[in-house]
């Protein structure tokens, strides 16, 4: 199931609208829809969409300076976690970022015991 992962830059509203659903099961302080269309419209930012067949599973969010980026969320939907899709979400999306990144930060909670192991 996992490798059939695709990911697509999040442009249009109903991308975006599946992103914020996606926000909204992960966070307890999801981005809003305005907020994500926002994000989205930032020439900095680099947000994929996941999807498995036509469904959007989850998503990636990237901001890029210069050489730097730094990967500010990364979400799978609750019925397609623990199974390798976080990962191969994480391994497609380097391919959209820019020649130019040497870096790549992320913060991550010690309590976050899934996330460090994924990372």
């Amino acid at each position: 199931m996992c490798e059939d992962v695709r990911l697509v830059r999040a442009q249009d509203a109903d991308q975006i609208k599946s992103i914020a659903d996606i926000e909204s099961k992960c966070f307890g302080h999801p981005y809003t829809f305005k907020q994500l269309i926002e994000e989205v419209e930032n020439p900095k930012n680099i947000i994929l969409s996941a999807y498995i067949d036509r469904e959007c599973v989850g998503y990636v969010y990237y901001s890029a300076v210069l050489d730097e980026c730094e990967l500010l969320r990364i979400a799978v939907i609750p019925q397609c976690r623990h199974n390798g899709v976080g990962t191969n979400i994480l391994q497609l999306s380097y391919k959209y970022l820019s020649k130019d990144i040497k870096s790549i930060f992320l913060e991550v909670s010690k309590n976050n015991i899934y996330a460090r192991k994924m990372y």
